[in-house]
């Protein structure tokens, strides 16, 4: 569980000097490609992509596939200020349309395999409970996980700058000192889940 999350999550951050050395050296689209082209080894050839360490499930992480996300986060965070000038220039309505109908389209497809009842619907027919897996698989970070986060996180995004003010003032209390001390928070509730874990050894 914790080590197994911890380990590849270290893993990451010791490669961060190397991976912002890239960035700050403008060799972005470089290290962009050998990120997705190690998630896409991965795809391919899961077994000979895997890393080998001594950890409790840790098929649940692996690092050749996980990196991507971490990666293209710090590719963003990196360019924030060039990609906020160019989110400008789209209008951000109709973009937060289509990604509430695509986030609701990813609930309704997950009701149908959950129910069953995607078997009956003509056009995804062919995405049976195997075929779901492989394209939604968590722990491999298969493509259809990939779109699923790139249209989830796009919605809430969009969600928080248009409606910035009501949720700002309804929980802006809670959630604005969490996102200022994010780190904090996220090695605080490691060592709470580890106390969890114990108590109910």
């Amino acid at each position: 569980g914790v080590q197994t999350c911890a380990l590849p999550i270290s893993i990451l951050i010791a490669a961060s000097p190397l991976l912002f050395h890239l960035l700050i050296t403008g060799r972005t689209a470089r290290l962009v490609y050998g990120s997705v082209g190690l998630w896409l080894v991965y795809q391919l050839f899961p077994t000979q992509a895997a890393i080998p360490w001594v950890a409790g499930n840790a098929v649940n992480f692996p690092i050749a596939a996980w990196q991507l996300y971490f990666v293209l986060g710090l590719a963003l965070g990196h360019h924030r200020s060039a990609m906020s000038t160019w989110g400008q220039a789209i209008p951000r309505w109709p973009i937060f349309v289509l990604t509430l109908l695509g986030f609701l389209a990813l609930i309704l497809l997950d009701w149908g395999h959950e129910t069953g009842r995607i078997a009956t619907w003509p056009v995804l027919r062919w995405l049976d409970a195997e075929m779901y897996h492989r394209v939604f698989d968590k722990s491999a970070v298969s493509w259809g996980r990939v779109v699923a986060f790139g249209i989830v996180g796009s919605f809430f995004y969009l969600a928080v700058t248009l409606f910035w003010r009501p949720i700002c003032s309804i929980s802006g209390r809670l959630f604005l000192p969490l996102g200022q001390h994010a780190l904090l928070a996220y090695g605080l509730h490691l060592l709470v889940i580890v106390e969890i874990g114990r108590a109910h050894v």
